[in-house]
This record gives C-alpha cells, structure tokens and sequence, in this order.
C-alpha cells in the first residue's frame, strides 16, 4: 500500500501509481491542508458496475464526434444536463456562458465535495481512422476533453447507484472553454465554490506519456488557494492498442478502458472524501 501526501499550493509532492482502490484521509500540516491518499492493490468496489461501461463508450464517442469550440459547447452541455437530470441530480445552466453544475445530495447530511472536468475542443484536423471520428472538418477532440466529461458523467451514473450510503453533496462542474480561453478565477468569482461551500475539490487530466490506469498526483492551482484537494494525471498510452500518440496530436486517441476506472475512482474519491 502506497501513501501520497499532497498539499494545498499550486505546486505539490507527487508519484506515480497504479489506479485501483483508494482510501482518502484530510490531514494538516504546519497549517497546510490537505490529504494522505492510500492506494492498494485490491480492485475497487465502484469498478464493478461493469454494466455501465457500453453507457461510458457511447458518451465519450459521442462528445468526441461532435467537438465544439469554446463557449460555443452547446451540444455537449445539452448532452450533460439530459444526463444529469435522468439521474435526478440538480442542474445549473450557463455557468461561464456554457458551462454545466450539477448537484448531487446524498441521503444523508455531510460535506461537500466539487468534481471538475472541461469539455471544449482543439482547432485541427483528426487523423484517426475511427467510427467516432469528428464529424466537424478542422475541429477534434485532441487534448481529451471528451474523456474528462465522460468520465465526470461516469462517475455521476456510478454514484446515483450508491446514493443511498453517501453523506454529503456532490457539486459537477463541466466547465467551458479551457483551451486557452478559462479563467478559473473567473468561476470561482461567481460563487460556484458556494451555495453550498466546498470542502475539497478534485480534477483529472489524460495524459498521454503514463501507462493506461495510472495515476500521477499534483496540486490544482486556483481551487487550492480556496479549498483543499487534488489534481490527478490519468495515464492513457497502451501500445498494444496503438494509443500512443500526444496530446493535441492529429491521430491522440484513449485505451477506452480508462472511462470505466476513472469514473469509479472519481466516484470512489468523492465516496472516500465524503464518509471520512
């Protein structure tokens, strides 16, 4: 069992690990807030709804046909709040300008944890010889920001199954326009870390260098100056399905089988987080 402490600075300790069951404990240092996280080998309970992953494909092929510029995510907000309100989780449009919350409260009173994802695109012209290919000539999905909106998605599906033994909210936010155009400051100004306030706040990003179910723990910057929480880098490359090429790389593509483990350890962090 591994532990990684990290802490609330815009830069913080980190290593690479393998993604499977994690246990979450707040902890303070010299003034510092913040966590220990324990990762262990054995497979994580959250990863066995194994009857959601064709629902987690689907998603991530969809958004990834049809990519759309920042600020201009009308579709894939379309996409998310449907989504979110089947679930029967509270919804919040036009966050940002396209920008998605979703509010999800478990059955009992606790804290309040904020997961976050993008959802914009990259302009140029993709490569991959796939089914869901883009759609939209000189726009792609190459930075992965349709995986981090499946995976958010994911671990909604996951936790409506679990909503019963989870204390506290929930707080999604999809969050518009992160190429180049986000000011998280900008979000975090309109309140979005209130009503209800966060406790801790968490966010993953693809990347490509890291072997596909594995983890590279950071800080993340602008919420941890707020609010205590982690920043994770999803590894992606799996030679033996070809998904090795870089970000924002005409033919980036994902190992599919990341949607269905990083929406249960999102899922299972903010299940951690929340129980502690």
């Amino acid at each position: 069992m591994q532990a990684i402490y990290t802490k609330s600075v815009k830069c913080c300790w980190r290593k690479q690990t393998a993604i499977s069951t994690v246990n979450i404990y707040p902890r303070s240092h010299n003034g510092i807030r913040g966590f220990v996280f324990f990762f262990s080998q054995q497979l994580s309970p959250l990863q066995e709804f194994n009857n959601l992953k064709t629902n987690f494909v689907q998603i991530g092929r969809t958004i990834h046909a049809h990519p759309e510029l920042g600020y201009e995510e009308y579709e894939t907000s379309d996409l998310i709040a449907k989504t979110l309100t089947k679930l029967r989780i509270e919804v919040k449009r036009n966050i940002g300008g396209t920008g998605v919350l979703g509010i999800f409260r478990g059955s009992k009173l606790g804290k309040t944890a904020l997961l976050r994802s993008d959802m914009d695109r990259l302009q140029m012209i993709e490569l991959n010889d796939v089914p869901y290919k883009s759609i939209r000539e000189g726009f792609m999905h190459g930075c992965g920001h349709d995986t981090h909106a499946t995976r958010l998605l994911g671990a909604t599906m996951i936790l409506s199954e679990i909503k019963d033994d989870l204390q506290g909210i929930i707080k999604f936010i999809f969050h518009p326009a992160e190429e180049g155009l986000l000011r998280v400051v900008k979000y975090i100004e309109a309140g979005i870390l209130e009503t209800p306030p966060v406790d801790a706040a968490f966010e993953a990003h693809l990347w490509s260098s890291i072997d596909s179910a594995r983890v590279d723990i950071r800080g993340l910057a602008y919420y941890l100056e707020k609010v205590p929480g982690a920043f994770f880098f999803v590894g992606t490359r799996n030679e033996e399905k070809g998904s090795t090429n870089k970000l924002h790389n005409v033919r980036f593509n994902i190992d599919e089988d990341i949607l269905h483990t990083t929406s249960a350890l999102f899922a299972e962090l903010a299940v951690q987080y929340l129980n502690s």
